[in-house]
């Protein structure tokens, strides 16, 4: 199909195929001309969540230029859902586009989009540092964001093995204890480095239980302890016991640490659990 006919329209972007083709392209005298023939404020709109999705930066900073307007921040109280120029600047994962929103006028504290997400979930989905911390730089709260999953960003970032995620988040003032889960995920996990970071720096909750997971059974929540427990994973074991993780702690179902242990099948863990209640 050639999607260069004029009379083609893209029902997607709202606005005729050539005229996508033109954008994705960063031909800006092109968009210009096309622009030109109506001048219209949703012609506008649309070219302009077309140039963020496909990341381009000039034909976004020549649609301000023309008058294109995006909320201002004190406007809104409540978190904004699914503005097309928001979300597309999620998928194009560009720190341009991002910092042309926000000199104009765009709220990122207070969007998040039902299928993607928030800046600060995409960028710790991503690993890009350099957009996270525009964000978190820029009034986004790392207590507040979450993900199209559920997952928080400390707990994806625990999955993704990356400590200087979480020393960023803890530096703008997430708590790992804002039952999220994060510590329980790097204790089940193994994920020893991470877990010093979350507990150590992060005074992540011990006695916590959550799900930090999507998709679990309530039979399944339990502390650091015991999921790690749960998992086998001995070092981890024996340094919440060594920070004091309570021993006793029984899950919904009354089940213990030393049950949780024993479902592990492995002696190490099942050892180190049993000494510690003997104590």
């Amino acid at each position: 199909m050639d999607t260069s006919h004029p009379d083609l329209f893209d029902e997607n972007s709202h606005l005729p195929s050539r005229l996508v083709a033109q954008i994705q392209q960063g031909n800006l005298s092109a968009v210009q001309e096309s622009y030109a023939s109506s001048r219209s404020t949703s012609l506008l709109t649309r070219i302009a969540e077309q140039a963020t999705r496909h990341n381009q930066p000039d034909i976004l900073s020549w649609a301000f230029t023309q008058g294109l307007v995006v909320a201002v921040a004190s406007t809104y109280t409540e978190n904004i859902m699914d503005s097309r120029i928001y979300s597309f600047a999620c998928l194009a994962r560009s720190l341009p586009i991002w910092k042309m929103l926000v000199a104009h006028g765009m709220p990122i504290a207070q969007h998040h989009d039902e299928s993607l997400g928030d800046i600060i979930s995409t960028s710790v989905y991503d690993q890009d540092i350099d957009i996270m911390q525009f964000a978190l730089e820029n009034g986004c709260k790392p207590d507040e964001a979450f993900g199209y999953d559920s997952i928080s960003p400390g707990a994806t970032a625990v999955k993704s093995g990356n400590a200087a995620i979480l020393r960023l988040l803890l530096q703008y003032g997430w708590t790992p204890a804002a039952f999220d889960g994060a510590h329980i995920a790097a204790a089940e996990m193994g994920k020893m480095e991470l877990l010093r970071i979350l507990v150590e720096e992060g005074k992540a909750n011990l006695e916590e239980a959550v799900m930090w997971w999507a998709g679990g059974e309530e039979d399944e929540i339990g502390t650091a302890l015991y999921r790690a427990a749960r998992k086998g994973q001995a070092d981890v074991v024996e340094y919440l016991l060594g920070r004091g993780a309570n021993v006793e702690y029984k899950d919904g179902s009354g089940r213990g640490v030393d049950w949780a242990a024993k479902e592990s099948g492995k002696e190490q863990v099942i050892q180190l659990v049993a000494d510690s209640l003997a104590m």
